[in-house]
């Protein structure tokens, strides 16, 4: 018989769900649920499908992460937070659905999932937008996640981007050529890492910086150039690149980077 799971599995604090302790495959969130908690039904290895309450302003970092089997996520309308990290690593998950209200997306939220081919955003949300298998704010200024379920092996970023959010192509297997944003500033922190196949980036002169551990583990980097006007390169950027040739006008900061990176596993 089907029932639904026991209120025993919700531990609660006031209305946030703070641990789901149960064990049921399909779980829908009761409607007294505001928040979602941190870590709330991280590695939860029995989770396939789930569907929030009616009432949830808020799911929080890290709520779903590691849940490998959760194939599906509905995102109601109530929703308008989805904070960093909270599916990430679902390699399972094929199907979100996005309400209207959802606004603030933080980084790496669908990190790592690598079965992700599509989100449906209701057409009445006017924050969000998917795009060329990338989910993007509405004026595409923002880049919040390139979905890792797309076979495609290249990417050219609108030139509308102004910002990439931190892990928003994680983990991609697929891309082996990216052409980034002419108005993109900064390269942030795990950008790219672990995109095993990326093979070529063009960076445009627009990019100021590139930061922590941003394509760590492209082991399939190789000829990269690096325009003179970045001006800080963060010592991790490119940790694991061990194909890397940084290509960059001498006496750049590129071209002493290169100089000084540790070619001990290039």
């Amino acid at each position: 018989e089907m029932s639904a799971a026991g209120s025993d599995d919700f531990q609660m604090n006031k209305n946030t769900l703070v641990k789901y302790l149960g064990t049921a495959s399909s779980v829908s969130i009761s409607d007294d649920v505001k928040v979602i908690g941190e870590e709330a039904f991280a590695d939860n290895l029995g989770l396939n499908i789930i569907s929030c309450g009616t009432n949830t302003k808020k799911i929080s970092h890290g709520a779903f992460a590691n849940c490998t089997y959760l194939s599906k996520a509905e995102i109601p309308d109530s929703i308008e937070d989805i904070d960093s990290a909270a599916f990430s690593g679902c390699e399972s998950l094929t199907k979100v659905s996005i309400g209207k209200n959802v606004k603030n997306i933080g980084d790496g939220v669908f990190a790592g999932c690598n079965s992700l081919k599509e989100i449906s955003i209701d057409k009445n949300n006017s924050n969000l937008v998917m795009s060329d298998g990338a989910l993007y704010n509405k004026d595409k200024t923002i880049l919040y996640a390139y979905l890792n379920g797309n076979t495609k092996d290249t990417y050219k970023m609108p030139n509308t981007v102004k910002k990439i959010k931190e892990y928003a192509f994680w983990g991609n297997e697929t891309l082996e050529n990216i052409t980034l944003s002419s108005a993109l500033n900064e390269i942030p922190g795990y950008a790219f890492a672990n995109c095993r196949n990326l093979k070529e980036i063009t960076i445009p002169y627009s990019v100021k910086s590139i930061d922590a551990k941003s394509f760590e583990n492209c082991i399939s980097l190789k000829d990269t150039t690096i325009p003179s006007a970045i001006s800080y390169i963060n010592a991790t950027a490119f940790d694991g690149c061990y194909k890397l040739n940084i290509i960059a006008d001498e006496g750049s900061v590129a071209s002493d980077f290169f100089a000084a990176m540790d070619k001990s596993d290039i």
